[in-house]
């Protein structure tokens, strides 16, 4: 049975607990204390990020935690934690923005091809998407507050996860043309948009990069 600990302080095991988003909403929800948040998951000793999901996916059937025996949680103020998890955010932006050529091409020359990569996608800007929902609550931070440069930010937010949602039905339904289409079209377009709303929100929130 998995162990599951909060700053080596062991708690009680979250039920149905399938994907990040899951656990760090289970989390977040009952056992941050207040200004802090999530800086480090591991599994089993292994850090646990939305890049390297696919080596703990590879141990069991699409749960992560399945047959973990340990998985350990490590806060920290949430100004420093921002500061790294905004850093982060735009390097992940930039492997999204390097990857995604590829993965379009290939979806749409390589019949018998596949990536875990789209996973990957869905639960990175999941994060990604969860950091800024915490950059504003946390310090206060009103989405009209600012300019973005491509219209109303939380409009473009839901479009985008709608668009996430769209590309894994397609996933799901072996709808190749339709996966590189909407990576072409929504994805990959929209790129400086999420890169723009990161380096907003920091600044508002006085965590500058």
């Amino acid at each position: 049975m998995t162990r599951f600990f909060v700053d080596h302080r062991e708690i009680e095991s979250p039920n149905d607990v399938f994907s990040l988003s899951q656990f760090i909403n289970c989390v977040d929800g009952a056992h941050l204390a207040k200004n802090t948040v999530v800086r480090q998951i591991k599994i089993d000793g292994l850090p646990f990020s939305p890049d390297n999901m696919s080596v703990f996916l590879q141990k069991g059937s699409g749960n992560p935690f399945e047959k973990a025996e340990a998985v350990e949680i490590f806060t920290g103020n949430i100004a420093e934690v921002a500061l790294g998890s905004v850093s982060e955010g735009i390097a992940f932006l930039d492997r999204v923005e390097n990857v995604t050529p590829f993965i379009t091409g290939a979806y749409r020359d390589r019949p018998v091809w596949d990536s875990e990569d789209l996973r990957h996608l869905y639960e990175g800007f999941y994060w990604l998407n969860h950091l800024v929902d915490r950059l504003e609550a946390d310090f206060k931070v009103c989405p009209d507050d600012f300019d973005i440069r491509r219209g109303c930010e939380m409009e473009c937010r839901r479009k985008f996860i709608s668009t996430l949602k769209q590309l894994t039905e397609s996933r799901q339904k072996g709808d190749r043309t339709g996966i590189a289409d909407r990576l072409d079209e929504d994805i990959f377009p929209l790129l400086p948009f999420w890169r723009e709303v990161l380096e907003s929100v920091a600044r508002r929130a006085g965590v500058v990069t």
